[in-house]
C-alpha cells in the first residue's frame, strides 16, 4: 500500500494520491493543506519529527525516510513510512514530494517480536543459559556471550568451529557426547544430555545441553540450535 504526495511551494498546492488518502482514512475529494497533513501525525514525537523533517527539506533541500505514527480520520493509530525529497531551483525549494506507505501490520509484528526477544534475552541472562547455533553444512559454530562465560573462554580465543567445542569436553565424556550429537543429526535421538567440560583455567563444570535439529526439504540436517 504505497501512495504518493507532493507539496507545490510555488503555487501553494498539495496533492495526495488515492492510496495516500485511503491510508489517512479520508474521502477521495479531500484536499489537504500542509498544516492539516502534518496534524495527522500523532501528537508528540511523531508530529514534531515530521515537522522537523519537512522544515529541513524546505530550508536545505534534504530528503528523508522515516517510520512514524499517524492518527487517521477515524481516530485509528497507524504506522506509516514517509519518504520525501526536495526540488531546489536557484537555491530555493520549489516543491517537496515523495511516497507514503502503510507499514502498520509489519511494524506491529516487528515490535511484538522485539518485545519477545527482549524478554527472552533477560530470561536467558538471568538463568545463566548460553545459546549456540551450529551450521552443520559449513561446520561453523556461533556462541552468544553467555556461552563464553559458561565455558570460561574469551571470544577472541574461540575459532568458531565444531572441533573447538569438542576440545572443551572432559576426556571421560567426550566420546559419548560426540556420539549423541551425531545421533541427533541423524534423527535417531533428541539432543538432551549432560556432560563435563574443562574451562581454560582448568576448572571442571557440569553442563546440561538441549538442542533442536533443523532440516532442509529433503530431510538433511543443516542446522542445530541449542542451549547450555
Amino acid at each position: 500500500r504505497i501512495g504518493s504526495w507532493e507539496v507545490d511551494l510555488i503555487n501553494n498546492k498539495i496533492h495526495w494520491s488515492e492510496v495516500t488518502k485511503e491510508i489517512h482514512g479520508v474521502p477521495s475529494e479531500y484536499e489537504p493543506d500542509l498544516e492539516q497533513g502534518i496534524n495527522f501525525y500523532k501528537v508528540g514525537y511523531h508530529r514534531e519529527r515530521i515537522t522537523e523533517l519537512v522544515s529541513e527539506a524546505i530550508e536545505g533541500g534534504t530528503g528523508f525516510d522515516e517510520e512514524l505514527i499517524i492518527v487517521t480520520h477515524t481516530g485509528k493509530e497507524k504506522w506509516v513510512r514517509a519518504i520525501g525529497d526536495a526540488e531546489m531551483v536557484n537555491g530555493k525549494c520549489s516543491r517537496i514530494y515523495g511516497v507514503f506507505q502503510d507499514i502498520d501490520a509489519a511494524k506491529r509484528e516487528h515490535i511484538k517480536y522485539q518485545e519477545l526477544h527482549d524478554r527472552m534475552r533477560i530470561a536467558v541472562e538471568s538463568a545463566n543459559i548460553g545459546i549456540w547455533d551450529f551450521d552443520i553444512v559449513n561446520n561453523t559454530l556461533i556462541w552468544d556471550e553467555n556461552m563464553y562465560a559458561l565455558y570460561g573462554v574469551a571470544a577472541s580465543d574461540f575459532s568458531g568451529d565444531y572441533d573447538a567445542w569438542e576440545k572443551t569436553l572432559h576426556s571421560e565424556d567426550k566420546e559419548r557426547c560426540v556420539k549423541e550429537v551425531q545421533m541427533a543429526i541423524s534423527g535417531k535421538k533428541a539432543f538432551n544430555t549432560e556432560f563435563r567440560i574443562k574451562c581454560a583455567n582448568g576448572k571442571e563444570k557440569y553442563i546440561h545441553a538441549m538442542a533442536k535439529v533443523f532440516r532442509d526439504e529433503t530431510g538433511n540436517a543443516v542446522r542445530m540450535i541449542g542451549a547450555n
